[in-house]
């Protein structure tokens, strides 16, 4: 311990040695660059200095130095010498605003990143800033008088002072150059030479030949092969050619009858065309040719799987050993690979499968493992069948092995033995702790994970791959027969077996005689020389009799059991795979494979660091879109949208902050880009090269969900236990309690919502690398339409190539991400890049695109429903970890359908109604379902249960929506339809008992739908299907429950399968049979989205409500508010005309004036007060009597608010109005005795005047008069506007337009997506509000203009004669 304290000195120690010395060098430095006047290196070395927390003023460190500090500033060092070749062209003022837009950064930075730094954090940095100004100034620095002026004037406002150092200096961006660059590993040949034909190849290439499967052998069968659809891809196989495909539909299906039921259907379908014509014996019999029923093709289910396994490319394998997975059924592990002639250890596909719930995947977790394997070739009893006895419990019938009694299971194997299949077995863990306590010591039940695996066939024939199971297993079960075992040739293996580390049951059938049977195991302990503590024998008969399924299971239970809680030490597969025998080889030493697990060790060795680097953190790799940045951007893109009080005229202010935001992401990335641009250059790299591009990615996915199965249990157990303990307080009965618990209760909420955060910061997986990419492309174009940009080439290169990359991967199969869940924002200008990248690879404006979508509540099995349905990849979890709208393109085989379209779309999204969001984010689940049922031709309704009541508030809001989005912009193309799926709805005859039901709930949406209709003046709607395509016949469909089965060891459902299947059948036949429905193309799919989120922008009435009720509600008691309001608006017009002027107006003396003013505002104030009451009061009536009292009673305190504020609002408007015409009375009087003087002066100077003249011979000329007039009148005059000093007539304009805007906005509410400046423009081709007039209606004495003569700028008296004054 002492050792330890003396290291960790000596370590502070240096530190602080580092930090002094180099504060010093610093220091020093810019001592030498001030001196000799190098103000640019100046700037730009003590913008680097900040990241060591260097102070100006009393230049010391602020902070003692890290290894990651000094990295960060040699990094940044080296930038800015990069940059100094780039600035040398530019004006002084230039190259200081560059050094000075890095200071700012570099503030930002500081303390915290940019992503943290609020408007407080913000006003502190800017008064720092404007003192190390300052302190430059005092030590000599020069400014530039530009630079100095702006610094000045904007003063402590960071975002201004950055603004205009950006509008000086441009952005220079140089982010893939040099060391950035990706690190290029060097391809690996691969080594294994193509074998000869072998004789067991020939039969696998005989059935590939009968199925018409050669062409893809080995290897070459995509996932994108697979997923083509066509109407018919459903229909079982009719030939053998057909067989491979509908094998694969069914897997990717999840029906767990693919191999055998399908193969066997169509044998027998093949073998009964093949008989001849039946014909009737003398007695009447059917006589048959069994002949050729004998003599027609059998085929083992096993060969046939492994050799189409055999032609899968590795995301195929992947994709369909994970179904094989879900469907427990035991998957290929180590297969003979007649290519290389050598045994494949199949890793890659099982990489991605999880149990347990745990952080490791199978292949890198270590667990215990238990091998099947059989010794001689006599089968009295099934190897296989006792595996699926031992994994299930009594009656639980599902053979996850295949074996002799399942159907075609007679066929004798060509190649498949030998081959060793996995399965996993996983406890149910409540199950044994509820009946730990029942059970006997003889019935125990394994409570750990297992690996099981199964050697096909003998194993004296298959030697290398027992080898294999005894290096792995911990317990190792051989099932051999009597007469076996007493075989000679058999020890020689046997003794093998017993000299392994594993521990080896012996399950044989033992004579019945005692002491035979002692004679035999005392001869077989001498002949293999087995330990006693390793070993032991299950004989499966007892007492004369053979013991039965039940009987044997748990006896091997039992030993099993015993035998792995003996066994301490276990490997994983991935361990295995290092160290693998001759003979073998692992698929992932593929040279495709390994480069892009070379590539993508480049990116987590940055992200986890070294021993003297710390971890990076969401926020730091990718800072692009944090909540300072990418989600306050989407706040102003809404704002500035959405019209609201007095913001027509903020609209440019809001443009101007999403700009400062793009300029603020660029330049963050400049800061903190060394992961994302070396991910994004790994992608542009190699985007032609399909297979590294994703190997790459699928081996970063599974790294970073590795990393979030890590992290998000423990988050999640935190917000669970402050969740709980928050309900706990509040379920307290008492006001005593509550009372005291108030601070607890608040305190609570404080946790759960940083929880949240936390949850959403630890969410963090590929997608979100995406997500990062998108961004950098619209910070960039964004930045390149408003500023000057200095791009490197390869820079620029990079990023335009950016949608290529994301379009390419889109239709490799990898989702594209539409909208951002947490930002609540579609990116526009990167969608539209990336569909039309996708519109040149496909030619798309020939390609026709049909949308699916699928809408509904969250964890009711939306993602899961798509995969089945159509085979994708969408992120499956019960949580809300993902967020968002994604898609995904799926081809269609045109060789086999008729189908108008070319691609269909798949929408998937995230759940609605999330708990943790009740109430909170109404907005955001109606502007989602608005956004995914507008996308999709058809929209896929997924209920969880037998009603649709949980969707119904949903589907209110959308068909309100709709109305209103098309009727504001006739450009929105709306076709779309629905069909409603009803999940976990297991009675088959479901469609009729839930009938009733649902034909009321439509009838409600009907109502509804006819109510909004006519709310918005619409006349051809009358039911919720002339909005929403919908057959309440056909289009209802009923699912079982995914499990058939109690989970974790069940499998899925067969049933489920079909009527997902049945599903898709009715999407791909009966909703695309309109002949005369027309499909968008990928460039106007394009259009539509984007046409569709402006409109969801710009609309921000409804989605703020639950459903059409509260919609209806809402628009009566504001057209009630109105009416109250206005009742006090009449009041105030009528003071003002009926008693305040009249009133003011006869006063002469200005006592008088001031004397009424106050007994009028002292009445006036009783009467408002009066009349407010008496409305308060008629609210509350018509609160308690409307008959949507239930509906309106949550703004009921807003309501009784907002109209006190309107009461003290005009009662101030009177003060003012008061005082106004108080003064207009007090300059009326000061007038008419200016004018009196006026009079008076200019007949005195007139006189004067002529008197001047009186004694002069000759009479003045008309020029001189004129000219003696002119000087009088100029100097009259300049005397009058001297006395009234100017006001600015556009001030005074700008405040008559907001308060204009204001008026507009109050009394249209609900329109204020048509008040948007951009809609006024196109007034003509809009649809007239309600209550409005055309502009054309206005004639010219409609409208009047008060103003007053001394707020006129400047006279003009140069028009007016001069006989005229």
């Amino acid at each position: 311990m002492v050792i330890v304290k003396e290291k960790i000195c000596q370590i502070e120690t240096f530190f602080a040695f580092l930090t002094s010395t180099l504060q010093k060098s610093v220091s020093c430095a810019l001592d030498k660059l001030l001196s000799v006047g190098n103000i640019l290196q100046y700037l730009a070395m003590f913008s680097d200095a900040l990241t060591l927390g260097y102070d100006i003023h009393t230049k010391e460190m602020k902070k003692s130095l890290t290894i990651d500090a000094i990295k960060e500033y040699s990094w940044r060092c080296k930038k800015t010498l990069t940059f100094f070749g780039t600035i040398k062209s530019f004006s002084a003022s230039a190259s200081q605003a560059w050094a000075l837009k890095n200071i700012i950064f570099n503030l930002i930075n500081k303390d915290c990143s940019i992503a943290d730094s609020h408007s407080s954090a913000q006003g502190e940095r800017g008064k720092l800033f404007s003192s190390i100004v300052k302190t430059m100034k005092k030590r000599g620095l020069t400014f530039d008088p530009e630079i100095l002026k702006i610094v000045e004037q904007t003063q402590t406002d960071l975002d201004d002072i950055l603004k205009r150092m950006v509008q000086i200096s441009g952005i220079s961006i140089s982010y893939f150059e040099g060391d950035k660059r990706v690190n290029k590993p060097a391809l690996v040949e691969d080594s294994f030479p193509e074998c000869p034909l072998s004789a067991k190849q020939k039969p696998l290439l005989q059935i590939l030949e009968k199925m018409n499967m050669k062409e893809f052998y080995p290897g070459k069968l995509t996932l994108q092969h697979v997923l083509k659809m066509h109407e018919n891809q459903f229909l079982e196989p009719a030939s053998f050619s057909e067989l491979p495909w509908v094998m694969l539909r069914k897997i990717i299906a999840i029906n767990f009858d693919f191999r055998e039921k399908t193969l066997h259907d169509l044998l027998r379908k093949l073998a009964i065309k093949s008989q001849p014509e039946k014909k009737v014996s003398s007695i009447g019999q059917v006589v048959s040719s069994r002949k050729n029923i004998k003599t027609s093709e059998q085929y083992h289910p096993t060969d046939v799987f492994l050799a189409l396994f055999q032609c899968f490319d590795p995301f195929l394998k992947k994709l369909v050993v994970q179904k094989m997975q879900v469907c427990q059924v035991a998957v290929p592990l180590v297969y003979q690979d007649y290519e290389r002639n050598l045994l494949r250890l199949s890793l890659w596909p099982i990489r991605e499968i999880f149990i347990d719930g745990g952080s490791e995947s199978v292949a890198t977790k270590h667990l215990q493992t238990v091998a099947f394997v059989r010794i001689g070739d006599k089968r009295k009893r099934s190897k296989s069948k006792l595996i699926n006895q031992f994994l299930r419990s009594q009656n639980d019938e599902h053979s996850t092995f295949y074996h002799k009694d399942c159907s075609l299971g007679f066929h004798k194997r060509d190649f498949a033995s030998g081959t060793v299949e996995a399965s996993w077995f996983i406890p149910n863990s409540k199950t044994n702790n509820d009946d730990s306590d029942k059970k006997s010591e003889k019935e125990k039940n394994i409570e750990q994970p297992l690996t099981i695996l199964n050697l096909r066939g003998n194993a004296s024939t298959y030697l290398e791959q027992l080898q294999f199971l005894l290096t792995l297993a911990s317990a190792l079960v051989v099932i051999i027969d009597y007469e076996d075992i007493q075989n000679e040739t058999h020890y020689p293996i046997l003794r093998k077996i017993h000299a392994s580390e594993a521990h080896v049951i012996i399950v044989t059938d033992l004579p019945h005689d005692e002491d035979e049977t002692e004679r035999f195991i005392q001869m077989y302990s001498e002949k293999t020389e087995f330990s006693v503590e390793k070993c032991s024998i299950l004989s499966i008969t007892s007492e004369g009799r053979y013991l039965n399924e039940i009987e044997v299971k748990q006896c091997l239970i039992n030993d099993v059991d015993g035998a792995i809680r003996r066994r301490t030490f276990s490997m994983s597969l991935e361990e295995i795979s290092e160290q693998l025998p001759l003979g073998f080889y692992s698929d992932e030493e593929r040279p495709k494979s390994i480069l892009g697990k070379q590539l993508c060790g480049q990116i987590i060795s940055q992200i986890e660091g070294t021993q003297w680097t710390t971890k990076l953190h969401k926020k730091d790799i990718l800072p692009l879109q944090g909540e300072a940045l990418w989600h306050e951007w989407s706040i102003e893109q809404k704002e500035e949208n959405r019209s609201r009080k007095g913001e027509f005229v903020a609209k440019d202010q809001h443009l101007e902050k999403m700009r400062i935001l793009r300029v603020k992401q660029v330049c963050v990335f400049e800061q903190k880009n060394d992961i994302m641009a070396q991910f994004v250059d790994i992608l542009v790299t190699y985007m032609n090269d399909k297979q590294t591009s994703l190997f790459f990615i699928s081996w970063l996915r599974q790294y970073m969900d590795s990393r979030s199965r890590i992290i998000l249990p423990e988050v999640l157990h935190r917000l669970r236990e402050a969740f709980h303990n928050f309900e706990n307080i509040r379920s307290c009965k008492g006001a005593e309690v509550q009372k005291n618990d108030e601070k607890n209760l608040e305190e609570l909420k404080a946790k759960i919502s940083q929880e949240e955060r936390n949850l959403a910061q630890c969410s963090f997986g590929i997608e979100h690398f995406f997500r990062e990419m998108g961004q950098l492309y619209e910070a960039f174009m964004y930045c390149q339409d408003y500023v000057s940009c200095l791009v490197t080439l390869k820079t620029r290169e990079v990023i335009q190539s950016l949608p290529t990359v994301a379009a390419k991967l889109l239709l490799w199969g990898q989702p594209l991400e539409v909208m951002d869940g947490d930002a609540a924002n579609v990116p526009l200008k990167w969608i539209n890049a990336v569909f039309s990248e996708v519109s040149k690879i496909i030619d798309g404006e020939k390609k026709r695109l049909f949308s699916i979508s699928v809408l509904g509540i969250q964890s009711s099995g939306k993602s899961t429903l798509l995969n089945t349905m159509f085979g994708l990849q969408f992120a499956v979890s019960a949580g809300r970890c993902t967020r968002g709208i994604y898609v995904q393109l799926v081809p269609i085989n045109k060789k086999m359908s008729s189908l108008k379209f070319d691609y269909a779309m798949i929408i998937d999204t995230e759940g609605l109604r999330a708990p943790e969001l009740a109430g909170e984010k109404v907005n955001h689940d109606n502007e989602l379902a608005t956004l995914v049922i507008g996308m999709g031709d058809v929209a896929i309704i997924n209920i969880k249960g037998e009603t649709i009541a949980d969707m119904e508030d949903v589907l209110q809001i959308v068909v309100h929506a709709m109305i209103r989005l098309k009727q504001a912009n006739e450009k929105i193309t709306l076709k779309q339809s629905c069909i409603f799926v009803h999940q976990n709805v297991s009675a088959q005859d479901a469609d009729k008992l839930t009938i009733q039901g649902n034909q009321k709930i439509i009838k409600n949406l009907d109502k509804m739908t006819v109510e909004v209709a006519n709310e918005e003046h619409v006349a051809n709607i009358r039911s919720f299907k002339d909005v929403i395509g919908f057959n309440p016949i056909k289009h209802v469909k009923y699912i079982p429950d995914l499990w058939h089965g109690t989970p974790p060891m069940a499998p899925a459902s067969s049933q489920y399968s079909t009527s997902v299947i049945e599903v898709a059948k009715c999407i791909l036949t009966d909703l695309t049979s309109d002949e005369s429905q027309r499909y968008l193309s990928v460039e106007n799919t394009k259009v539509h989205l984007q046409s569709l989120w402006k409109g969801i922008l710009s609309e921000n009435f409804v989605f703020s409500f639950r459903n059409v009720l509260e919609v209806k509600a809402y628009s009566l008691l504001e057209k009630k508010f109105q009416e109250l309001t206005w009742q006090l608006e009449e009041l105030k017009l009528k003071w003002l005309n009926d008693s305040v002027r009249p009133t003011l107006r006869k006063c002469i003396r200005h006592d008088e004036l001031e004397r009424h003013e106050r007994e009028i505002y002292k009445e006036f104030s009783k009467t408002i007060s009066s009349k407010t009451n008496a409305i308060t009061k008629e609210l509350e009536r018509f609160f308690k009597e409307s008959d949507l009292a239930e509906h309106m009673v949550h703004w009921k305190g807003r309501k009784n608010a907002e109209l006190e504020s309107t009461s003290r609002e005009i009662l101030s408007d009177i003060k003012h109005k008061l005082n106004v015409e108080k003064e207009k009375c007090r300059t009326l009087t000061n007038s008419n005795n200016c004018i009196l003087q006026n009079k008076k002066e200019i007949q005195g100077k007139a006189t004067e005047f002529a008197r001047t003249l009186k004694g002069r011979k000759e009479t003045p000329s008309e020029e001189e008069i004129s000219k003696t007039f002119d000087d009088a009148w100029k100097q009259w005059v300049d005397d009058i506007v001297r006395d009234n000093p100017e006001r600015d007539v556009q001030l005074d304009l700008q405040e008559m337009r907001i308060q204009i805007d204001r008026l507009l906005v109050d009394r249209f509410k609900k329109h204020e997506m048509l008040l948007n400046a951009e809609k006024i423009q196109k007034w003509g081709k809009s649809n007239r509000i309600e209550n409005t007039m055309a502009v054309d209606d206005i004639k010219e004495n409609h409208i009047s203009i008060s103003t007053r003569w001394w707020q006129i700028k400047r006279i003009s008296f140069a028009k007016y004669q001069k006989k005229s004054v």
